[in-house]
């Protein structure tokens, strides 16, 4: 749908989507390849052009940071 839109304003080039790692989005074949759970995409949830990035987990990825710090490495993941 994503997608569809993207055509319809013009911009057909904007095909990316971006997930986030551990996430869960549901288990329909659309919303397991969104999701960031390799055991999903090991069933064939599988879509074109979506990458999975880190959640902005601090307790997990940026320990010994300030927020601050945390935020600029996290927005880089991007």
């Amino acid at each position: 749908m994503v997608r569809h839109y993207w055509r319809l304003e013009g911009q057909p080039a904007r095909q990316i989507i971006i997930g986030r790692e551990a996430a869960y989005h549901g288990s329909t074949v659309a919303a397991g390849a969104l999701s960031g759970m390799a055991a999903m995409h090991e069933q064939g949830a599988r879509l074109p052009a979506v990458a999975h990035i880190k959640a902005p987990y601090q307790f997990a990825y940026g320990r010994g940071m300030d927020e601050l710090q945390f935020a600029q490495m996290a927005a880089g993941w991007l």
